[in-house]
């Protein structure tokens, strides 16, 4: 058995999209505010339609427009490096809808909406195992 057969060569999380943890923190502390003032009014049936409601003293506390919202991200977690040749071929891998290198061995892969992600995900993995048997086996790619 060689290297390449012995360890796995990307290891893949679901992407924790920052913003959106945010705002689903901004919502909850916003509802546990009306709550504590509906309590203390004895008012239960206001309903803020805004996107942004009031908090009590008329703050308002905007919730952030999210860049990565509708995209299905995943972050792949590599032991080989992640070299330019093999973005470009990671790129191409059908269902891949963006490649971002956030090191040399991470990067977030973004999976079109149509596609299965664990079927896109394996199409990756294939292409980093043939990089790392050419680099196993001395040859150039």
């Amino acid at each position: 058995m060689t290297d390449h057969d012995e360890k796995e060569l990307v290891y893949w999380t679901k992407f924790v999209n920052p913003i959106e943890k945010m705002n689903q923190q901004i919502r909850h502390n916003q509802e546990i505010a009306m709550s504590d003032t509906q309590e203390r009014d004895g008012y239960d049936d206001y309903e803020d339609e805004s996107s942004s409601p009031n908090i009590e003293g008329g703050m308002m506390i905007p919730i952030m427009h999210d860049p990565f919202d509708g995209f299905n991200l995943w972050t792949g977690h590599f032991s080989v490096d992640i070299t330019k040749p093999i973005r470009e071929d990671i790129s191409k891998v059908r269902g891949v809808e963006a490649v971002d290198v956030v090191s040399r061995y991470r990067m977030h892969v973004a999976v079109g909406r149509l596609f299965v992600p664990n079927d896109v995900m394996n199409g990756i993995a294939k292409v980093v195992t043939k990089y790392h048997k050419h680099a196993c086996s001395g040859e150039t790619t």
